[in-house]
């Protein structure tokens, strides 16, 4: 049968965001071989069903907050095709937020068959993390270089400040534009990874 979110298959390409603790703001990627196999089944966080593009069980947006976000997320999937969803659980512990992340994409399956267009911004409220997975048809237009940059230039800041709902929306939004096409301006601030291929993927970022 048709998913309620007209959910079809998705190969998942997990690129290396890494989680972001909101205190801290360190940013880090912890190798995926290390985290699997840690916890017992029965005693993982289990991954909600999907009916909406915005899945909140924690109740951090209002009613209102999730109906705008949601008609939002529709829109762009009408008008381009690609689905972006959003979820936002208390923790993922006893897993990193990486490991829950494979279990959602294959849970899920976001994204147009064949064609593997689909993105998720996962944040883990209590744990203080987030993370960004895309499909395959998204890798070019959201590599994770760019992901890393809306989590630290749209998200975070308005996270810092408490402004859950903020945070979640402007990302969301960069997100689309990208997967339309819109490139991001240059960096304002230089980071330790910039014009270094790769640290993106291997340096922490600290943010105080």
């Amino acid at each position: 049968p048709n998913h309620p979110f007209d959910v079809t298959t998705m190969r998942v390409f997990i690129w290396a965001v890494g989680a972001l603790g909101f205190t801290g703001w360190a940013m880090k990627e912890k190798p995926l071989a290390q985290t699997r196999g840690s916890a017992p089944a029965q005693d993982l966080v289990p991954v909600p069903s999907l009916s909406s593009p915005v899945t909140d069980v924690t109740g951090t947006l209002t009613p209102d907050q999730v109906a705008a976000l949601e008609a939002k997320l529709r829109a762009f999937e009408q008008a381009k095709g690609s689905q972006v969803a959003v979820l936002i659980v208390p923790t993922t512990q006893p897993e990193v937020i990486e490991q829950y992340a494979i279990r959602v994409v294959d849970a899920w399956k976001l994204g147009r068959k064949n064609i593997d267009d689909g993105a998720i911004l996962i944040v883990a409220l209590d744990d203080r993390k987030l993370r960004i997975e895309v499909g395959y048809g998204l890798e070019g237009a959201l590599p994770d270089a760019i992901a890393n940059r809306i989590i630290d230039e749209d998200v975070v800041p308005q996270f810092r400040r408490g402004d859950y709902y903020g945070g979640i929306v402007t990302g969301v939004d960069r997100m689309m534009r990208v997967i339309e096409g819109e490139p991001l301006p240059e960096p304002e601030i230089s980071s330790p990874s910039q014009g270094v291929p790769g640290l993106f993927s291997l340096l922490p970022f600290l943010f105080i």
